[in-house]
């Protein structure tokens, strides 16, 4: 979100912008023209003059006896002209870039496979899938690991996993009220290949 001095640079080009095109030319402008176009208070015309001449906005000159303003006039340059279009394009498609995308409505019924299915899914296996995902109050785990290795104790491991999962469940329930979150945990041990997968879902559907 834009400052206030911001938005005054804003106010302050656009003004500088609007009298270049009417005019055709590119006169100076004193505070006090600004004040009477744009209703800001001098200290404030102040403020965004300054942060306009430090980012190369405009060109500006100064006197003495020019209170309350800090300068005696300004006058657009290319790079504030362009600065000021930029914004004005970044206007106009901010919405464009904000619409969220619209997605279809979740159904538990799929019409076929979709594409890179693991193997021996049927359309009927997506569909108890898609009711899985729609359900709220679980949080199935299917942790996949080795039969056995020579440096760690598996069975330990699974333990320690299932009760990482169990205490963040736990403590999702204590911080939301209402909540009613159950844990359905399961341990995989299967090699790599086809049966892999057909495993993983038998494992899945074991918990329904």
């Amino acid at each position: 979100m834009p400052t206030e001095l911001e938005l005054n640079v804003d106010l302050i080009l656009q003004y500088l912008v609007n009298r270049h095109n009417k005019s055709k030319s590119n006169e100076s402008v004193t505070g006090n023209d600004i004040r009477l176009a744009t209703g800001l208070e001098p200290y404030r015309i102040n403020q965004a003059i300054e942060l306009m001449k430090s980012d190369g906005l405009i060109e500006r000159e100064q006197t003495y006896s020019t209170a309350p303003f800090m300068f005696h006039s300004i006058k657009l340059i290319a790079k504030g002209a362009d600065e000021f279009e930029r914004k004005s394009w970044q206007k106009l498609l901010k919405p464009l870039e904000e619409k969220p995308e619209s997605k279809p409505e979740t159904t538990s019924i799929l019409e076929e496979s979709p594409v890179g299915s693991p193997f021996g899914f049927t359309d009927k296996d997506w569909k108890t899938i898609s009711d899985l995902r729609a359900k709220k109050n679980a949080l199935y785990v299917v942790f996949g690991c080795k039969f056995e290795a020579a440096f760690c104790d598996y069975t330990q491991l699974v333990k320690n996993i299932n009760e990482m999962f169990k205490e963040a469940v736990e403590r999702y329930n204590r911080e939301n009220q209402g909540a009613d979150v159950g844990l359905k945990f399961s341990a995989l041990h299967e090699g790599y290949g086809e049966h892999l997968f057909k495993k993983l879902q038998e494992t899945l559907f074991h918990q329904i």
